[in-house]
């Protein structure tokens, strides 16, 4: 996971093109959802009233109807590094047959406009999950993650808020029930937004997809229960299964159902609401490559980024080297593994891929207060966000950098059981125990790519470098030119000298 920033700090790519390729998966079909578009606007303040600078946007030779969106509070921050705020909002129009480009090009010089997007969705199979083994009936992936000795630490803290963005969470389930999360802010019920963030009676999360305060799954819809189990089923309470951070919090995000286009508005929305209200770590074990590029979900990123908060994403189970979604710099990509520490089969893998978890037959939650086996990078990427709920619960003043730098320098090394794969699975596989009990050591640089090589001469004039650290970095204080120093030997081509030389960056 990286910072955004033009500070060159971005890890060196490795050379794999000894490694085969396999056949591509399908990738899900693109649609645009009719009468919807997302604006982007930037403000010298947060306006307050949003819908009166939309009413204010003339449109000469088309006469649309534009209105905020009621069920979608629009995203208002200021971006790190800027002076201005950014506003994002989705826009009904109407007649929903206009012209979508003739739409776009009449807003662009509506004032401060930066962008405007459809609201794309994705239809087909966007959920990162393979069949099941039925002969896998443990959770093995406890005691391979020392999440057995890390517990004697810390089960996970209730303030610990993990939101779980998917096709929804059984709240009933026995095992689940007790770690739901509960908006205290509001009363349940009674039709007000008691807390005024925009959703009216949404004690447990919300579900976007049918916009309504009932975050559950529709039809046999499984998968979003597997991920909060395998992250925060209830431990130690007598009943089914243990999940990684079993006290922590569990945030239902419904922001997909089956046979429902996927849409970048319901991304969008979901993430921040995660991030406006508490939630400190997401997971989405959904195919994001469609998305690169898009720039609704990549504000939705930025967005949260910004917020601190600590993001885990599924690699993808393509068995592909180096997949799509590794554009997305604000997110850990979760590379499966199996009781073996053996990349699992189907499991994509890269040099942007950050961290391994078990993913192959893992047994949690499912539904009707039952409990079943699933496989995929889907299960890997909650078992990784659940090691980071127990970070957080032992360290609850850190921040995120703090947690993932912890999360990623702990990990087992497992190139010895994937040969070949060396530099293609992140920090390796994660281990909660190591995480609550190793202190890191000073960050030290890895490589440097453009600089004199020890006792070398400069060359002619020196315009560029780029620096390879062995850690997560705190962007607060690295993204700046403060934080380095580089010094020439000067003519007696000794350091410490009087005659040393310090170069401008």
């Amino acid at each position: 996971m990286s910072s955004p920033s033009s500070l060159v700090l971005a890890p060196l790519l490795v050379c794999a093109t000894s490694l085969p390729l396999s056949a591509q998966v399908d990738e899900p079909d693109r649609i645009e959802i009719p009468g919807q578009l997302v604006v982007c606007f930037e403000s010298d303040a947060l306006p307050d009233d949003v819908e009166s600078i939309v009413a204010s946007w003339e449109l000469p030779s088309i006469e649309p109807r534009l209105r905020l969106q009621e069920t979608r509070p629009p995203r208002q921050w200021q971006r790190r590094g800027e002076d201005v705020f950014t506003n994002v909002g989705l826009l009904d129009f109407s007649p929903a047959s206009l012209d979508l480009g003739v739409l776009r090009a009449g807003l662009e010089n509506a004032p401060r406009m930066r962008w405007t997007a459809p609201n794309v969705g994705l239809t087909g199979d966007v959920q990162e999950l393979v069949p099941n083994d039925p002969q896998y009936g443990n959770q093995y992936h406890h005691p391979l993650m020392q999440n057995d000795d890390a517990w004697d630490i810390t089960l996970g803290d209730a303030s610990i808020v993990m939101g779980i963005t998917d096709d929804g969470v059984l709240r009933s389930h026995e095992d689940l029930q007790q770690n739901i999360w509960v908006n205290a802010g509001e009363i349940p019920g009674d039709g007000i937004d008691n807390d005024n963030n925009g959703y009216v009676d949404d004690v447990n999360g919300w579900d976007w997809v049918f916009d309504n305060t009932a975050p559950d799954p529709n039809g046999g819809n499984a998968h979003g229960t597997h991920c909060a189990g395998i992250a925060g089923a209830r431990t130690d309470n007598g009943i089914g299964v243990s999940g990684t951070a079993g006290h922590s919090t569990i945030m239902p995000l419904q922001f997909f159902a089956s046979g429902q286009a996927w849409t970048a508005a319901n991304i969008a929305a979901s993430f921040a609401y995660g991030a406006d209200n508490g939630a400190q770590i997401l997971s989405t074990s959904y195919n994001i490559n469609g998305w690169v590029g898009d720039p609704v979900v990549t504000a939705a990123f930025d967005y949260i980024y910004d917020q601190g908060v600590l993001h885990f994403n599924s690699a993808g189970n393509g068995s592909e080297l180096n997949p799509a979604r590794q554009a997305f710099h604000q997110t850990f990509l979760v590379v499966s593994t199996d009781s073996a520490d053996v990349k699992s089969g189907f499991s994509n893998f890269g040099t942007g891929c950050d961290i391994c978890a078990p993913g192959s037959s893992v047994l949690a939650t499912v539904l009707g207060n039952g409990y079943g086996t699933k496989s995929g990078t889907s299960m890997a990427a909650p078992n990784a966000a659940g090691v980071a709920a127990l970070i957080w619960s032992a360290n609850p003043t850190w921040t995120r950098d703090q947690v993932a730098a912890q999360l990623v320098a702990t990990g087992d090394n497992i190139d010895a059981q994937n040969a070949g794969l060396e530099g293609l699975l992140g920090g390796g596989r994660v281990n909660s125990f190591r995480a609550l009990t190793e202190t890191l050591a000073p960050p030290t640089v890895a490589l440097a790519d453009g600089l004199p090589a020890d006792g070398g001469a400069l060359i002619g004039d020196l315009t560029s470098f780029r620096l390879r650290f062995d850690q997560i970095l705190d962007p607060a204080t690295v993204n700046g030119t403060a934080a380095f120093s580089l010094v020439g030997a000067g003519p007696d081509d000794a350091f410490g000298t009087a005659d040393d030389v310090a170069l401008p960056i």
